[in-house]
């Protein structure tokens, strides 16, 4: 095997932010990539496991909004590339799904209880779409550990099935071995539109070519089995330009992708007529006995790409598709060519309001005035340490002023429905006010880090317990912040009449400022135990664990708010105290 000339571990090496991981600097760095992570504190604060109860489970991860979760395990050897990854690390999933889908959840240790009951619960309520299961390693990959990835998928689809009581599964089950090639791809794939370099040839048939400025392409008509044989060899390498991988063809009403697999299968000779085809990018065309395409990267038709590489040799040869190539040098004209082009399945809500003037005016407001960078579109790049983006703090923004049920479970309809945009990100809206809800976010994160590091220490005591288990649900979040923005005046101890108007200090905002972070984070070390206090009283929802049930129910939430700024305001004269740095370190 040709030895890999690797750039990623020199990268990590370097990069601040993934150093501080230590040991698990790899699998953050590796999964934020492939999960299209951009908050790396939060994926990791809320998502990694890492102690002797995990039962085989490195990262557990869920997000409702994207209808997804993942579950890893990851090995590191002492050796960087020198091995194949040991297959029963694998293997180990196994063990992992049966403790997730199949135990009681009384025998289900305690450490991953409160994620398994969420993504139970996600499942039967159709709240999940797809489940990756991942292993992560610095080693090379191998067919031993691919084999015993499918089984661990195999294992799984049979547990949820009787989890559900369904005679089928509608949830796409993906694994992925994570080792230094892929990792390697998917680092490059950051920066790099193609990354399957190969010469494809063609007979030189029938063709259309066509030439722009700066671009030049030629669209003719492919074998099915011919794009069969090429996503087999590349997989998703293919998709590398594309906003979107191949998202699975599982059966699910209006899923594209299950609808492309049974015309294949049913009506393959009307298969050209009923499919848009396929867009691709390449280096160079050329044209002489045959056609050659120097490098490939598809950034329309993934979908059709991967239900006819799941469709069978047989089905595959009686079909024809529309193919288009377009060879253009210019990286800006390119990022419009695969923006434009994405159009088979919807491209994310995020997307829609990426030429907003409120959000351009807030990008403006961050950089000019503090050197703050505020993403307020995708980059195809990693996002710059301790930037704040749009997609994270919509939900936040959303819940703070009063809706947690959308912030948590229907973020995506925060950029897709005006009514519900435009009421988040109104006129009101300022850079001040967003670093004040994101130095929030941080302090929860701090806040769980502290309570972890106290459990790890065996310093815990039984609020402490309880405190983790609370910021162990997903909703935990979102219902925090509703929770303080319904306690505002309490804590500012004045009338507040429009919460859009309580703003960090100009002077503590930059990018390493942390001034606000710890005024919140004294907030939340009085408040928190308080929360649990009112949670626990007269068992809310009368739940057997409603740290679960309470932050998912408006009106549960709305009670203990309520109770909550009752009794904060009896305690004001002994806890105003605890307010005091947030109080100074921001404006109303």
């Amino acid at each position: 095997m040709t030895k890999l000339q690797l750039t990623f571990p020199d990268y990590l090496k370097h990069d601040a932010e993934y150093k501080k991981y230590g040991k698990n600097s790899l699998a953050i760095f590796a999964l934020s990539l492939y999960l299209g992570i951009d908050d790396i504190d939060d994926f990791y604060s809320n998502s990694w496991t890492e102690d002797d109860a995990d039962k085989k489970i490195d990262l557990f991860y869920i997000d409702l909004n994207e209808a997804r979760a993942a579950i890893a395990q990851v090995y590191i050897a002492d050796k960087f590339g020198q091995q194949s990854a040991p297959s029963n690390k694998a293997s180990d999933l196994n063990t992992a799904c049966s403790w997730i889908f199949s135990a009681d959840e009384t025998q289900i240790p305690k450490k991953i209880r409160p994620k398994a009951i969420e993504l139970r619960n996600a499942i039967i309520n159709q709240e999940i779409e797809r489940i990756d299961f991942l292993y992560v390693h610095n080693c090379r990959e191998s067919s031993n550990v691919e084999s015993e990835l499918r089984t661990v998928t195999d294992g799984a689809r049979d547990k949820i099935i009787a989890l559900t009581g369904k005679k089928t599964l509608d949830i796409q089950l993906n694994y992925r071995e994570l080792g230094i090639r892929t990792i390697e791809n998917l680092f490059k794939a950051r920066d790099k539109d193609i990354l399957v370099e190969d010469i494809l040839t063609l007979p030189k048939g029938d063709y259309i070519e066509e030439k722009g400025d700066g671009w030049n392409a030629i669209q003719f008509t492919i074998g099915g089995n011919w794009i069969r044989s090429l996503y087999l060899k590349h997989g998703d390498d293919l998709f590398s330009a594309n906003y979107r991988d191949y998202l699975g063809s599982f059966k699910r009403k209006g899923n594209i992708n299950f609808e492309i697999a049974k015309t294949a299968e049913k009506e393959p000779q009307s298969f050209w007529v009923y499919n848009n085809g396929i867009t691709a990018l390449t280096n160079k065309i050329s044209i002489k006995k045959k056609i050659e395409m120097h490098g490939l990267s598809i950034i329309n038709g993934a979908q059709t790409t991967g239900a006819l590489g799941e469709t069978s040799e047989e089905n595959a040869r009686p079909i024809k598709v529309s193919f288009r190539v377009v060879e253009c040098k210019n990286k800006e004209k390119v990022n419009k060519i695969i923006k434009y082009n994405n159009t088979q399945n919807e491209i994310k809500a995020f997307d829609k309001r990426s030429g907003d003037s409120i959000q351009k005016r807030l990008s403006s407001e961050f950089l000019d005035k503090y050197s703050v960078t505020y993403l307020h579109r995708r980059t195809r790049t990693r996002a710059p340490k301790n930037a704040i983006t749009a997609l994270s703090i919509a939900p936040l923004l959303c819940a703070f002023h009063g809706d947690p049920g959308t912030a948590h479970r229907q973020a995506k309809d925060i950029f897709l429905q005006d009514n519900i945009y435009n009421r988040v990100f109104n006129d009101s809206l300022v850079a001040e006010h967003i670093f004040l809800l994101k130095s929030l976010s941080v302090a929860i994160d701090r806040y769980r880090e502290y309570l972890n590091e106290r459990a790890k220490n065996n310093e815990a005591t039984d609020l402490d317990r309880e405190q983790q288990d609370l910021l162990k649900y997903s909703a935990s979040r979102t219902f925090v912040f509703y929770i303080i923005g319904r306690l505002t005046e309490v804590i500012l101890n004045k009338k507040v009449t429009d919460l859009y108007n309580w703003k960090a200090k100009p002077a503590l905002i930059s990018q390493k400022n942390t001034a606000v972070m710890k005024g919140w984070l004294e907030v939340l070390q009085t408040i928190f135990p308080q929360i649990v206090f009112v949670i626990k009283k007269e068992k809310k929802a009368d739940s057997a664990n409603p740290f679960y049930e309470v932050p998912r129910s408006f009106e549960q939430s709305k009670s203990v708010a309520d109770e909550l700024k009752a009794l904060l305001a009896s305690q004001l004269p002994i806890l105003g105290k605890q307010f005091e740095n947030i109080r100074k370190r921001t404006i109303l």
